[in-house]
């Protein structure tokens, strides 16, 4: 796609994550070798493009960006239910355990996979062994 100074545009390589918005600027200068200057939206500051191949128009970053949301939207749904499902078995065995005169907290052995699981996607925290 060619550009010229005044281009709105898009970052077209950006991954879709809950709660950002479609990252757009506007092109104010482009050098001798094809370089761009743009200012984007949510900084102040100027950026200097040096690959403009990753670069949409402003109407293509926000169709690609409803296209991320929607599948994210649809992921999240299928990622909740999985969750929902794996809530509730954690409340079974709380409930085993406790009917069987134990506290689920105080078998950390049983716990333990659970707690990798927890571990291998990023969630920890010191107070899950307090």
């Amino acid at each position: 796609m060619q550009f010229k100074i005044g281009d709105r545009i898009g970052k077209g390589n950006v991954p879709f994550e809950e709660y950002q918005k479609v990252e757009l600027g506007t092109i104010i200068d482009i050098d001798h070798d094809g370089n761009l200057s743009i200012k984007w939206d949510y900084d102040s500051s100027i950026c200097r493009i040096t690959a403009p191949y990753n670069l949409l128009s402003e109407e293509e970053a926000r169709q690609r960006w409803s296209l991320l949301e929607i599948e994210w939207t649809q992921l999240n749904k299928a990622i909740e239910e999985k969750l929902t499902a794996a809530g509730k078995l954690v409340d079974e065995a709380k409930d085993l355990a406790k009917n069987n005169g134990q506290d689920l907290f105080h078998m950390w052995d049983a716990v333990q996979p659970l707690m990798t699981s927890l571990r291998n996607v990023g969630w920890s925290t010191s107070s899950l062994r307090c």
